[in-house]
């Protein structure tokens, strides 16, 4: 299968080359179409906090037939948080460059004439939050990776099934459009979702009482109001929307600890920890 830079899938060879250009020494760890990238110092940390920087690693990553870049930010024994103070913070499941792909063109790709005013979710930017932190020391990275590392060992790995469009608080008023989850693995998710409260719970962070609603967000449109001209195309987007029968299973290996950074063209992420689920394996990060 041709990757997207044109080889014949991935090629760690060729992006440790690309890497190398641009002065980057990093440890690349193939997982699948998934390239995990490790600093070998802390200088090189340094150089990947940097938006722009980690922007040109990822194309590399593409280039190289990866679908997605994971890029850690804190090399093992480095020191590169104690030189931020803080980080807007997410803990989700990732979804799959391929499959985020596979959801922009059968869904948003169909749905986006249907809500011309909403803000659409970059497909790279897909995801599962299961619970959001927002700003948070960066000396306390650690401490939340290593209770998620305690969470995520309390849930079996487990496959969910993404379909069925819907929208918060009607297909008819979408304020937000997403894609939801069903059968078991709807269930399971859920039971990851309080393990992550509960986990986030010890060391600091205000639990989360409201009812966890497994959901991955499609998009985002302006309030409607009466009268408001938006509402005669979400009657068409709500008829659109539920002509869409596609769905996706996917494996939920692990739990992500996420950056977020905002900026004018939209949220940047970065994955800071990936913690096995069951217990397995050791954590990576993006």
């Amino acid at each position: 299968m041709s990757s997207p830079g044109g080889t014949e899938g991935p090629d760690a060879g060729a992006l440790e080359v690309s890497l190398r250009q641009l002065g980057l020494e990093l440890d690349v760890r193939p997982a699948g179409a998934l390239a995990v990238l490790v600093p070998q110092n802390d200088a090189g940390a340094q150089l990947l906090s940097d938006r722009l920087v980690r922007e040109r690693v990822i194309e590399a990553a593409r280039a190289a037939g990866f679908t997605h870049a994971a890029i850690e930010l804190f090399p093992p024994g480095g020191n590169a948080a104690a030189k931020v103070d803080t980080f807007r913070l997410f803990i989700a499941l990732e979804v799959d460059g391929q499959v985020q792909d596979r959801i922009r063109r059968s869904i948003m790709d169909q749905l986006q004439p249907r809500l011309p005013d909403a803000r659409w979710v970059r497909p790279e930017n897909l995801h599962i939050t299961l619970k959001f932190l927002g700003n948070t020391p960066a000396s306390g990275v650690t401490a939340i990776q290593e209770a998620l590392l305690e969470a995520a060992a309390q849930v079996p790995p487990f496959r969910m099934v993404l379909s069925r469009v819907g929208a918060f608080p009607a297909l008819s008023r979408p304020r937000v459009v997403w894609l939801g989850l069903r059968g078991d693995g709807k269930a399971r998710c859920e039971a990851l979702a309080a393990a992550v409260n509960d986990a986030c719970a010890t060391i600091g962070f205000a639990r989360e009482t409201r009812k966890f609603a497994a959901h991955l967000t499609l998009a985002r449109t302006r309030k409607q109001r009466a009268g408001d001209s938006a509402a005669a195309p979400a009657e068409g987007f709500a008829d659109a929307a539920r002509r869409i029968t596609d769905a996706w299973i996917i494996p939920v290996t692990h739990v992500s600890l996420v950056r977020s950074e905002l900026s004018r063209e939209g949220s940047r992420y970065s994955t800071l920890a990936r913690c096995p689920l069951g217990g397995g394996g050791g954590a990576g990060g993006e």
